[in-house]
């Protein structure tokens, strides 16, 4: 296979890299700030050189043997999805989603130097192996979020470092709040203890230090699972039915999300066989359906997730009312450990929930102030008080 400058340009190579290693969606985030980093230097020479001996000794060798169709190199360019389905050619072919155009506003290499020695050791090295060139960056440098940067430490933990930054509406807002990561590390740390000591089976070891946490590896489940105490924000919009402020006796709703930014984190629905998208601010209908797509997930655990969702509301809703504080709302990820074993993963701070001190919306402590005023000021001393009162679970 010939690699030319003008091919690496193109998009196909990023499909041809997801493709032929039918990568799991947190290696497809990471792969795609590798290659855009990549082709970003200012002197390009070293990245096209590197990539181009990539390409040419995994990519050129393999791609036949993943029975990837030769479209995939010629598809056009788009912001969507696509699922590459079984062809005549190739029946036995995986269903592939290959992103055509990589978003790495939540993946920055801050160490470039570092970066490039690093990758250009890791391709001389193992050039035949780019699974252990991904653990190596993975190890080293860390994958970066919006709010945090997780370090592989190579025995099946990780380290969870917070950081300042806090956002809003799928990233368009951004600021950087000082005090914010000790905040969210010791409010996390507060939460997932609490979560243990009840039983719930989560990633999370222990508090290293004030911006750091240890956790079991997790790879992550591309969903935000949303549990409802009390009807509000866009909840109000799919149910224009519901009354703000009304409560929901349990078994309390829970929605699944996919996260997906640019396309503001449409809601799921379950279909027979397929999954379907839904805008998230307007009732769910048959049609409006954004996409369909196979399940991420069995049934078995679509109500398990379910379950420890609701479990994980009532544990906090049960704190948080010991002093006089409402949980509205709640918000959390999944991921699979090492060992393939469903639990709550990521974080749980003051991003994650709507919390009204004696019910009243009026004194929210929660992300929502930030939403709707964008007052740093007072935001960080909501998520102050936030984390002092968390330090209260710990008689829980």
């Amino acid at each position: 296979m010939e690699v030319t400058t003008t091919l690496l340009n193109t998009d196909w190579f990023i499909k041809a890299v997801f493709a032929a290693q039918d990568l799991e969606p947190s290696q497809r985030g990471l792969w795609g700030t590798i290659i855009s980093k990549l082709k970003s230097y200012k002197n390009p020479s070293f990245g096209y050189e590197c990539f181009r001996e990539f390409v040419g000794a995994f990519v050129g060798k393999h791609l036949e043997n993943f029975n990837v169709p030769l479209s995939c190199r010629n598809l056009p360019k788009s912001k969507e999805r696509i699922f590459l389905e079984p062809s005549k050619e190739f029946p036995e072919e995986h269903k592939i989603v290959a992103e055509l155009l990589v978003s790495i506003e939540n993946f920055q290499i801050k160490d470039t130097e570092g970066f490039r020695k690093g990758l250009e050791d890791a391709f001389h090295k193992s050039i035949e192996s780019p699974a252990s060139v991904l653990s190596y960056i993975a190890m080293r440098l860390g994958i970066e979020g919006k709010t945090k940067v997780i370090y592989d430490l190579g025995d099946g933990t990780v380290h969870m470092a917070a950081k300042d930054d806090i956002t809003s509406g799928d990233g368009a807002q951004h600021d950087v709040i000082r005090g914010k990561a000790e905040f969210a590390t010791r409010t996390t740390a507060n939460v997932f203890e609490l979560l243990n000591r009840h039983g719930v089976a989560t990633h999370y070891i222990e508090k290293v230090d004030s911006l750091k946490l240890l956790c079991k590896r997790c790879k992550m489940i591309p969903l935000e699972v949303v549990v409802r105490g009390t009807a509000t924000g866009s909840y109000l919009k799919r149910n224009i039915q519901a009354v703000e402020g009304q409560d929901f006796e349990q078994p309390r709703p829970v929605e699944f999300f996919i996260k997906d930014d640019p396309r503001h984190d449409p809601i799921v629905t379950f279909g027979k066989g397929k999954w379907q998208l839904h805008p998230a601010r307007e009732p769910i209908t048959d049609a409006n359906v954004i996409e369909e797509f196979d399940p991420l997930l069995s049934s078995d655990e679509i109500e398990a997730i379910t379950e420890t969702t609701r479990k994980v509301f009532n544990v906090l809703f049960a704190a948080w009312a010991k002093l006089d504080v409402k949980l509205i709302d709640l918000k959390i990820e999944f991921g699979r450990t090492d060992d393939g074993s469903l639990v709550v993963a990521d974080v749980i701070d003051n991003d994650s929930w709507r919390i009204w001190p004696g019910g009243d919306k009026k004194k929210q402590l929660d992300k929502q102030l930030y939403r709707e005023t964008r007052d740093l000021e007072s935001t960080r001393s909501r998520y102050a008080v936030a984390a002092d009162l968390t330090d209260r679970f710990a008689g829980f």
